[in-house]
């Protein structure tokens, strides 16, 4: 909405895409660049960018690049975010019930998924 409205909505559906993709790089430089990009565009205009970035976090299945980006904008989401719980509980909620079901198999998912997941929950 006002981030929309200042720099159009274009230019956010062009700015978060790009953020993200860096979350999937290999080097760490590109994946912490990617994560105080979000950080601050979130810090900056929440209300705007949440609802937009969000429901794409969480759509399933949950990957590492997605479950990195809730850790980087969880803190400075507020209270845009909790509108957001809806979307975002049942994906977090499935990552836990797989971890769940692998875990007596010995088998896990990801270890940098759930930690990422948790971090993101105790922000």
């Amino acid at each position: 909405a006002t981030l929309q409205r200042l720099i159009g909505a274009q230019a956010v559906m062009e700015i978060v895409p790009s953020m993200l993709a860096l979350l999937k790089s290999d080097e760490p430089d590109e994946i912490a660049m990617g994560q105080r990009g979000l950080r601050e565009v979130v810090a900056q205009r929440p209300s705007a960018v949440v609802p937009y970035l969000l429901p794409r976090l969480c759509a399933p299945p949950l990957s590492l690049a997605s479950a990195i980006a809730l850790q980087a904008v969880a803190p400075v989401a507020g209270e845009p975010m909790y509108a957001q719980l809806e979307d975002m509980l049942p994906a977090l909620m499935n990552e836990i019930y797989v971890e769940a079901e692998l875990a007596p198999q010995g088998k896990h998912s990801s270890p940098e998924l759930r930690d990422a997941l948790l971090a993101a929950c105790e922000a």
